[in-house]
This record gives structure tokens, C-alpha cells and sequence, in this order.
């Protein structure tokens, strides 16, 4: 199976998971990713971002929130009673219990970077409804949604439809096949694009 890790602010009891920037869990998963969970945890530690060439341009109040805070990139086999009170859970299990997701608002605030935006719409984890929304609603705000929407006939059953979307030459169905091969384009894409 292997080890998962969460990125963990101990101090403030907040954590961001790969998953929702598109990165695996695993340690050597995420920590070669280009535009993922690490350009988040930038953002949370960056101090003085927004006074030059390159930086974040966004007015989001987690950009920097975390800048010197203790930060443990804490994994699911970790030792128990370590970075923790109770001795009988590590800090990967208190994160979950206890702690705040804010993968989504990190994952907003980059998403006011154009660049980004687009990039990691290409990897999106597609099973996460909150995260399409989000990156619909920013490619909206930045004028940047063109979306087209089909319907296609299922070819082995009469009464079921799927909803084939094209966004600026981003394609997705919800089709079983193109959701459990992970975003391959299926028939029905490829049936919309003929027609």
C-alpha cells in the first residue's frame, strides 16, 4: 500500500491534502509535482508575496498565513505521541480528527494566477465536485469560460444520457468509462468532436 501524508500546520490545527491538488498522497508522489500541493504550501509560508515579478497576485488573506509556523509533512504510519498530546495517535490521525482542511482555500487563492489555473485544470482531481466548481467559478471571474455542453445517447441504454463538456478544448464526460480510466477520452468525446 504504502505511507499517505497531509502537509500539517501544528500551531493553528490546519492541514492541506495532495488529493485535492491533484497529486497523489505518497511522499516521492507529490514531491515532484509541478503545480501542486508544493505550490501551495509557497503560498501559505511566502512573506512579502505580492511585491515583485513572479509573486502570487492575489489579495486571499491565506496567502502567507503560515509563514513561520511549525510545519510537519506528516505521514499515516507516523510515530504515535509525537508532535501530539495523546500518546496513542500520531499526527496524521489528530489532523483529521481535529484539524481544518484548507486545500480549498489555498487552491483558491492560486487559482488567481491565470497560469496556474489552467495548468491545474488539466490534472483536477474530476471526482471532486467542489474542486469543478471552484475552477468553473474562476475561469469565469478571469473571462476565461467558454463552455459547451452536449448530450449523448448511451449506446446500450435507451434512457441514460452523458454530458459531454468542452472548455476552451478541455474535455469531460461523466460516463463511466472516462471517470474510472481517470480522464481518457471516451466514445461519447469523440463522438461530439466528429459531429
Amino acid at each position: 500500500m504504502g505511507q499517505y501524508y497531509k502537509i500539517v500546520n501544528i500551531k493553528k490545527k490546519q492541514y492541506i491534502s495532495p488529493y485535492i491538488f491533484g497529486d497523489g498522497s505518497k511522499l516521492m508522489e507529490f514531491s515532484m509535482s509541478a503545480n501542486g500541493v508544493l505550490s501551495g504550501l509557497a503560498i501559505l509560508l511566502a512573506d512579502g508575496n505580492g511585491r515583485g515579478g513572479g509573486d502570487l497576485h492575489s489579495e486571499n488573506d491565506i496567502v502567507g498565513s503560515w509563514a513561520g509556523d511549525n510545519i510537519v509533512v506528516a505521514g499515516d504510519y507516523a510515530d504515535d505521541g509525537k508532535f501530539v498530546k495523546d500518546v496513542d495517535k500520531n499526527l496524521y490521525s489528530v489532523a483529521n480528527i481535529e484539524g481544518e482542511d484548507i486545500s480549498l482555500k489555498v487552491l483558491d487563492a492560486l487559482c488567481d494566477d491565470k497560469w496556474f489555473l489552467l495548468e491545474y485544470r488539466k490534472n483536477a482531481p474530476r471526482s471532486l465536485d467542489e474542486v469543478k466548481d471552484l475552477i468553473e467559478k474562476k475561469l469565469k471571474e478571469k473571462g476565461l469560460s467558454d463552455t459547451k455542453k452536449h448530450k449523448i445517447q448511451s449506446s446500450k441504454n435507451p434512457n441514460v444520457q452523458y454530458n459531454v463538456t468542452e472548455d476552451n478544448g478541455n474535455w469531460e464526460c461523466d460516463c463511466p468509462s472516462y471517470i474510472y480510466t481517470g480522464g481518457t477520452e471516451c466514445k461519447h468525446i469523440r463522438e461530439v468532436k466528429i459531429k
